[in-house]
């Protein structure tokens, strides 16, 4: 088992990571040239969903919630994208996103949510990849 500090570290560590990957995806946006408001909007949700703390995550904020909208939110983007004919792109970031919300999903919701949820965020990490090359097929 784990000691306090080393858990700290770890945790410290992830968070780091996520907000570092997220900045590179909004780096990316940038670097290409196309708005960066709809891949930050998708990465605030993700991040206010996968950080919030614990203690302080109000009744409302299931499990199911935390891992349902961003996944949805992510889709929108995706499916947006493609309507538009436009090549956006996808980073680090969102997809470091939607990893740990589906862990969240497995591990938290209940079974038959977690099946929906985590199929929700599995789905919205592979159809990412369809933004940059303009569609599903």
């Amino acid at each position: 088992m784990r000691s306090a500090p080393a858990r700290g570290r770890a945790r410290g560590t992830g968070v780091g990571a996520l907000l570092a990957a997220s900045v590179l995806d909004l780096q990316i946006t940038l670097d290409v040239g196309y708005d960066v408001w709809p891949p930050a909007a998708v990465l605030a949700v993700g991040l206010a969903a996968v950080l919030w703390p614990a203690a302080r995550r109000p009744d409302w904020l299931t499990p199911q919630l935390r891992t349902a909208v961003p996944a949805g939110v992510s889709l929108l983007y995706t499916a947006a994208s493609i309507a538009q004919h436009r090549h956006t792109p996808f980073g680090p970031g969102e997809l470091a996103l939607l990893l740990s919300l589906l862990f969240v999903a497995v591990r938290h919701c209940p079974p038959r949510r977690a099946v929906l949820c985590g199929t929700l965020d599995a789905g919205a990490l592979l159809a990412s990849a369809a933004r940059y090359f303009g569609s599903l097929s």
